[in-house]
């Protein structure tokens, strides 16, 4: 028996008369297709037919999304200063997590809400008083600045990983001594690293496994002692897919001195060229996949326009950044165990949950944000071990399905019912979030799609009030060569002139430079990651053909590599195993 009659009716109306068919995008005036596939999800879910084109959506998800950005906030009582991911101009407050965990904000709540009012205006009003967790870490760190920890230990700067005296990652798992890593499993005494596994001793290399002492290197499976390689497995001694002798290699190696900026710069330069010019791509990064459309899927199965999905996704639907039984859901981003979820954003062993943001070991709840151990909630914020809230309020059990359908009702009448919550509720700062990264969002896009807009350094969020800038030298004076740089750069602030924001060298980072022979770095960690992430391919899709057969296929977009050669993966397979 359904327990929400009313709302049950009305979206069988309107999901009985719902044609698939061309349609254009309000926001953004893009043309789409809404398929009868997307349809079926709509009557799985039993949620309204969106308006909003399938991108429009996933890039106000991403909106949501961190991606790699570190802010000043003020705790809310104290005024002390917490570093946090959420940007103070989002008009939402932080607690330390330990805090957070401790507190009951059920008290926070709107006991009288209307039914004639919009719910999205009388749930911001909920939202601005309950303040979220500064760095949201699923395990506690040790001696680590990290957000969305799985148990950072002596690392700095790090996001969603487990990693151990390292620097500036994101995504990155059994991670050690290393910098600037993203998205890579088992990385150890390696320097920007992009999409990888099991990479040892290397640098500027992305889209392989099982490498060592290497540089410039793409698609190299068991490879060593490489320079300039792509499309090679089980290959030594090779300098830009040419096979040298191991003698021929070293010497020629030897005269390259990629501790000078310069140097680096002038073989970055040949290198992409040697990507974008003579190497074959293949249509996708996917790996162990069955039956899947998308790009960077990792053993997933029946999982289509997704993104980023990895180890047991299965029948998933425009989802991105998914981990460990992934299962039977649809728009969703950032998630880890999780099942019949539709359009949320950083669920974790949840289940039933719509239209969420930051919610773990729930389930049954709709229009809830950063709730725990919740169950049969609605339009709540901040709850932990609570059932049968609406606006954090408790009601008796019938009553409570009393009033959500009388809600759900209401925004159904309104058009409000199936939207996620306004990008511009977002904590996250949006030209630099997941959708900017990601979704290739400019600041076009976002305010098209409703996102706020503000100066970054609004707010003191970048802690120029904290600089002495008595001793802050410009990037322009970094030292080309890591010979140049020693302790005394230690703590100095350095203006990224670019940007305006100051970065400053940690005494460790700069032995792990001089180690490996790593050019000392002139740009801030934050640019440094963006430009790093833009390398890979996105999460935007787009329609090619194979450059070999002709055959149509579903492609990423990358920024940084726009022209290239690719295959489709039958013509691509076979071209490896030639060459190889």
């Amino acid at each position: 028996m359904s327990k929400t009659p009313n709302f049950d009716s009305k979206i069988q109306q309107i999901l009985s008369t719902a044609q698939p068919g061309e349609r254009v995008c309000p926001a953004t005036g893009e043309t789409w297709e809404l398929t009868q596939e997307e349809l079926d999800w709509y009557k799985k879910f039993n949620v309204v037919p969106a308006v909003l084109s399938p991108l429009s959506r996933k890039r106000i998800l991403g909106g949501f999304m961190n991606g790699f950005q570190w802010w000043w906030q003020k705790h809310p009582e104290t005024e002390a200063s917490v570093l946090s991911y959420v940007h103070p101009s989002s008009g939402l407050q932080v607690l330390p997590d330990k805090e957070w965990i401790a507190k009951d904000f059920s008290e926070h709540n709107i006991p009288n809400y209307a039914l004639d009012k919009s719910f999205f205006s009388q749930f911001r009003e909920l939202q601005v008083k309950v303040p979220l967790k500064a760095t949201n870490n699923l395990k506690e760190t040790e001696k680590s600045m990290a957000l969305g920890s799985f148990g950072d230990i002596n690392s700095y700067f790090v996001v969603d990983g487990q990693t151990r005296d390292s620097f500036f990652c994101l995504f990155a798992a059994g991670t050690e001594r290393s910098i600037e890593i993203h998205n890579v499993l088992q990385a150890i005494d390696s320097y920007h690293v992009n999409d990888a596994f099991n990479v040892f001793k290397s640098q500027y290399v992305s889209d392989l496994r099982n490498l060592s002492n290497s540089a410039f290197a793409f698609i190299a499976s068991d490879c060593s002692d490489c320079f300039g390689v792509a499309v090679r497995k089980h290959k030594s001694h090779i300098f830009f897919n040419e096979q040298l002798s191991e003698r021929e290699y070293k010497e020629k190696v030897s005269k390259i001195d990629l501790g000078k900026r310069s140097v680096v710069e002038e073989w970055k330069k040949k290198y992409y060229d040697f990507l974008s010019k003579e190497v074959v791509w293949p249509h996708n990064m996917n790996f162990g996949e069955e039956n899947c459309l998308g790009e960077y899927l990792v053993l997933a199965r029946d999982c289509r326009y997704c993104y980023a999905c990895v180890d047991q996704a299965k029948n998933l639907f425009h989802c991105s950044f998914t981990a460990n039984e992934a299962v039977d859901s649809a728009f969703v981003t950032s998630a880890t165990v999780f099942n019949n979820c539709f359009q949320c954003v950083f669920v974790s062993r949840s289940s039933n949950c719509r239209f969420c943001y930051s919610v773990g070991n729930c389930q049954n709840l709709e229009y809830c944000f950063e709730c725990l151990n919740c169950e049969n909630c609605f339009g709540c914020v901040g709850l932990q071990h609570k059932k049968f809230h609406i606006f954090n309020k408790e009601y008796p059990e019938a009553e409570y399905w009393k009033r959500v359908d009388e809600l759900k009702c209401a925004m159904v009448d309104r058009g409000e019912y199936g939207n996620f919550y306004p990008l511009s509720y977002s904590p996250i700062y949006f030209l630099q979030s997941a959708s900017a990264l990601y979704w290739l969002s400019d600041e076009e896009i976002g305010k098209k799609l409703g996102a706020l807009i503000y100066d970054p350094s609004s707010a003191d969020a970048i802690g120029a009030g904290k600089v002495d800038t008595s001793k802050a030298r410009s990037s322009n004076e970094v030292p080309d060569s890591i010979d140049d740089i020693d302790d005394g750069w230690c703590g100095i602030p350095i203006r990224d002139e670019a940007i305006g924001r100051y970065y400053t060298y940690l005494k460790p980072e700069i032995a792990f430079y001089k180690e490996h022979r790593i050019a000392p770095p002139n740009k801030h960690f934050i640019r440094r990651m963006t430009d790093l992430i833009h390398e890979v391919n996105s999460a935007v899709f787009e329609d090619k053909v194979c450059d070999k057969c002709g055959e149509k296929i579903l492609v990423s977009k990358n920024l940084t590599f726009p022209v290239k050669k690719i295959y489709c993966k039958k013509c691509f397979d076979k071209y490896f195993e030639e060459v190889s």
